[in-house]
């Protein structure tokens, strides 16, 4: 990959259209958090269940993953499910970063690696596969979900610029209840990205993965 100072009119307007459907998709994010904070019942709520998980994310794309590898990552999020419903809304943060030689190996000089940090926002619904979470410790979760991700790109050179993708993503959780309120689970999510533009870099890059993560999620308790 190599690193360019200007663009030509073209890669800048292609940039721009990049920028407003993920400020669009930024906006949506922002709009349905709202709706889930105005919309579900008290009750609800009393039964809302807040996680923190880590785990790693590895590219779809080959060029990526073999410059970056796999990375690293947390997130915490917070659900609830409406009164004698087996679907639950969720809302979760993500903190992704990864590093790695963005340039060709090149004997006559060696550069710093690249850097890139990835905050995901995702909105979504899943449901319980089983439909046994009340009789059963064992959970299947099947989810979907919309993402706004910031993502930050440093340069070898000391540069850095960020910019805003949108993305929807497919999950697959299994959960086990250790009592009433504590849950420990793993999480399988696929998530396709738009392509990432950067005037600092020549060529966009695809931040498109599947990220394994295993966390604890506390359920607050409450009449419902």
């Amino acid at each position: 990959m190599l690193y360019s100072e200007g663009d030509g009119p073209g890669f800048i307007q292609l940039g721009k259209e990049s920028q407003i459907m993920s400020r669009s998709g930024s906006a949506f994010c922002a709009i349905a958090a709202c709706l889930m904070l105005l919309f579900i019942t008290p009750a609800a709520w009393a039964g809302a269940r807040f996680e923190l998980g880590g785990g790693y994310f590895l590219p779809f794309d080959e060029d990526h993953r073999e410059a970056f590898g796999a990375g690293g990552g947390l997130q915490v999020g917070i659900s609830a499910s409406p009164v004698d419903s087996r679907a639950e809304i969720f809302l979760d943060v993500g903190y992704l970063q990864s590093t790695g030689q963005d340039f060709p190996e090149d004997p006559t000089f060696e550069l710093d690696d690249s850097k890139y940090r990835l905050i995901p926002v995702a909105f979504g619904v899943r449901a319980d596969l089983l439909q046994a979470r009340e009789t059963q410790p064992l959970a299947l979760l099947f989810g979907v979900s919309f993402h706004s991700i910031f993502t930050e790109w440093d340069s070898p050179f000391g540069e850095k610029e960020s910019t805003p993708v949108a993305g929807v993503a497919v999950e697959l959780r299994p959960e086990f209840a250790l009592s009433d309120v504590w849950t420990v689970w793993v999480s399988q999510r696929l998530t396709l990205m738009g392509d990432a533009s950067y005037r600092i870099r020549n060529g966009d890059i695809d931040f498109s993965m599947s990220a394994l993560t295993a966390g604890v999620a506390f359920q607050f308790k409450g009449d419902r």
